[in-house]
């Protein structure tokens, strides 16, 4: 499996990993990352906004964020006071975790092409839910998601034709708030 890893390239993916031993941290990796596009939140109470995932070490404390929708995928191990956590699987893969499968999570990619929710087809890895800040400290983890707010229109006789607008409008909205700033 190392040497079918090394020939598709995938042992450039950015990775961390740590490791709580007699009161010392071992790590490995890419201490800070920011992936994809993130933006300043809209609202105080907002997490940050656009598609990214990101992680600080700052010598005592992982601190991981993903996007409010989870667009950009980010796995994570924490088994054994240990912590692994990458964009691909296969660096956190190579972490000291049980390579112990999830039958019901292969069941369901099997029949449905894709996997639910944060399982993967391993035990012991898991994906960061939308919208989460992920805490790893001294071989203690915590994940804390956030609910997403969705505003809802009072006008429920909205014509098809109404809603195709409306849509459209939002949508340019979107893409604009994203262009580069000359």
């Amino acid at each position: 499996m190392e040497d079918n890893i090394n020939t598709l390239g995938l042992e450039e993916q950015p990775f961390f990993s740590a490791k709580a031993r007699n009161g010392q941290v071992e790590v490995n990796g890419t201490p800070q990352c920011t992936l994809g596009h993130k933006l300043p939140a809209t609202q105080p109470d907002q997490l940050h906004d656009g598609v990214f995932v990101e992680w600080r070490w700052d010598g005592q404390r992982l601190v991981v964020q993903n996007d409010r929708y989870g667009m950009s995928p980010l796995f994570y191990s924490c088994y054994a006071n240990e912590i692994w956590i990458s964009p691909s699987i296969y660096p956190v893969l190579k972490g000291n975790v049980p390579k112990d499968l999830n039958y019901a999570a292969l069941s369901v990619l099997l029949r449905m092409g894709h996997l639910i929710g944060n399982d993967t087809p391993f035990e012991y890895i898991r994906v960061l839910p939308p919208n989460s800040i992920l805490t790893w400290e001294k071989g203690q983890i915590s994940i804390e998601s956030a609910n997403l707010s969705v505003s809802q229109r009072t006008d429920k006789n909205l014509s098809f034709d109404d809603a195709v607008d409306q849509f459209s409008l939002l949508f340019d909205q979107a893409v604009q708030k994203r262009l580069p700033k000359d």
